[in-house]
């Protein structure tokens, strides 16, 4: 039996569920990733995107291109500004990141992985004891 997890933005706006077990919990500190979220980094669950839909509102994207020069869409509540995820990922087809914050209940998840290593900022609390690597894992 497969696990549905739901969340959403944190005006409760925006209302989403994604069925299945993740394929990657990782830790990511490209620079894209420091800019959208005005941190350190990001934390994602990678998800089959055939298992996520909308529940309530509509979410707003904007398309960037990624550190390998290939475009993602990051999603966010057009009210609150919540970060909820990212689709239309041209590295990962079929793939839907989910913000791991955004979720309700994503304590069962936890990252496996630091990412993009080489762009973590010196002063970011990080598990050093995850596998990192500096770049997206192939």
């Amino acid at each position: 039996m497969s696990k549905t997890f739901s969340g959403g933005c944190q005006c409760g706006g925006v209302r989403y569920q994604v069925e299945g077990e993740p394929v990657m919990v990782a830790n990511c500190f490209c620079r894209d990733c420091r800019s959208a979220s005005g941190g350190a980094g990001s934390t994602v669950a990678v998800f089959p995107a055939d298992g996520f839909a909308l529940d309530r509102g509509s979410a707003i994207g904007y398309t960037s291109d990624a550190a390998s020069g290939k475009s993602l869409t990051r999603n966010f509540c057009s009210t609150c500004g919540s970060r909820l995820f990212t689709d239309q990922i041209e590295s990962f087809p079929g793939m839907v990141m989910i913000a791991l914050g955004s979720l309700e209940d994503g304590h069962g998840l936890a990252p496996t992985m630091n990412i993009f290593g080489k762009d973590m900022p010196v002063w970011a609390a990080v598990n050093t004891a995850l596998p990192t690597s500096d770049a997206m894992p192939g």
